[in-house]
């Protein structure tokens, strides 16, 4: 439970930083602008457009088919290319030497932009319970003034100082370079590489979870995309998704059901490659809930302070003959666990400890 408190913790406090960044770079041609006005020869019309219907527009437009791609594919990898995209091209802003090559960058901005809120949003709300996530939303909505005031502070400094040789071209190519740098470590620090092989207690935690789920079953299969030779040395089958695309966890389950169906498995049970603390009796008393309650699938559950329980969706046993029902509903869009398995019978079992 601390476990999973530390990462969720911490992948807040990484959205917030994010979502300052945003509002760093929103804030700061504002502050910019009578240094960019005297040197592009900008009408105060252009530079209304520059602040405001430029990149509202785009900003706008943008965040909605972003929303959809969010329910769809790696929020994570979403958020980290959406802040490479906007510090680019505030690097750009600051190259320019007319209105149309800085216009096309804010245009640029506000199209990286809108992709920060919207799965970072989703996230959060992954992460927190109904109960909780007001509150963690509230943290990230202090992103807003600690990026308008670090906004003000940075310009105040880098151009306070009229002897200075520091310009405002200067001040949005490294805010620019910033966020690049940025966007790479949280990706990496958030799942957009392999966070199952990270090392913990001296070892990777897949380590951790083969050592605590292969007692458990007959067989083993892992599902990962990319090159499974990263994998080699733990001597497993690496099987990738049937479907394009980033389709979620469902795709991996319906690779694990393949598998098993030409191995000759009637069930598999899933569990997630990077959270080594499940139960050791996991199997078995997914099994039991599933026999009990007469039902083809059955879902890892653990307590929820205050009452009330969570579901751990990548934590689950499932009857290969629902293979064909699941790969027409990936077909047809579906992305969630609990949607696909809930109207087809799952069985809940609580975990305590």
């Amino acid at each position: 439970m601390s476990e999973n408190k530390n990462y969720r913790t911490i992948v807040l406090l990484l959205l917030t930083l994010v979502y300052a960044f945003n509002f760093i770079v929103r804030q700061i041609i504002g502050i910019l602008s009578p240094f960019i006005q005297a040197d592009l020869g900008l009408t105060n019309t252009q530079m209304g457009l520059l602040k405001g219907f430029l990149f509202a527009l785009f900003y706008t437009v943008t965040a909605l088919p972003i929303a959809w791609l969010a329910d769809r594919y790696n929020r994570v990898n979403i958020i980290a290319t959406s802040l490479a995209v906007w510090s680019a091209f505030t690097a750009f802003t600051g190259m320019a030497g007319n209105f149309v090559q800085i216009g096309l960058a804010r245009i640029g901005v506000g199209i990286g932009e809108a992709g920060g809120s919207p799965p970072s949003h989703s996230i959060i709300s992954d992460l927190y319970p109904k109960e909780k996530r007001s509150g963690a939303l509230a943290v990230y909505a202090l992103g807003i003034p600690i990026g308008l005031g670090f906004a003000y502070f940075v310009a105040g400094i880098a151009l306070g100082n009229p002897d200075s040789s520091f310009n405002w071209r200067s001040l949005l190519i490294w805010l620019g370079i910033a966020g690049v740098v940025l966007a790479g470590g949280q990706s990496s620090r958030m799942g957009g590489g392999d966070k199952c092989l990270l090392a913990l207690g001296g070892q990777p935690m897949l380590g951790h979870v083969l050592s605590r789920i292969s007692p458990q079953v007959e067989a083993l299969m892992l599902n990962a995309n990319g090159d499974p030779a990263r994998f080699a040395s733990f001597g497993l089958p690496v099987v990738g998704d049937s479907i394009e695309g980033f389709a979620g966890p469902l795709a991996g389950v319906l690779a694990g059901m393949d598998w098993a169906a030409d191995n000759g498995f009637s069930h598999i049970v899933s569990v997630a490659a990077d959270s080594p603390f499940f139960p050791p009796r996991l199997v078995a008393g997914l099994r039991f809930a599933c026999e009990a309650a007469g039902q083809p699938m059955a879902m890892a559950h653990s307590p929820r302070e205050g009452g009330g329980f969570f579901r751990q969706p990548t934590f689950a046993l499932y009857d290969v003959s629902m293979r064909d029902n699941l790969c027409t509903a990936l077909q047809g869009g579906l992305r969630k666990v609990i949607q696909w398995v809930e109207p087809l019978g799952c069985a809940p079992i609580v975990f305590h400890g």
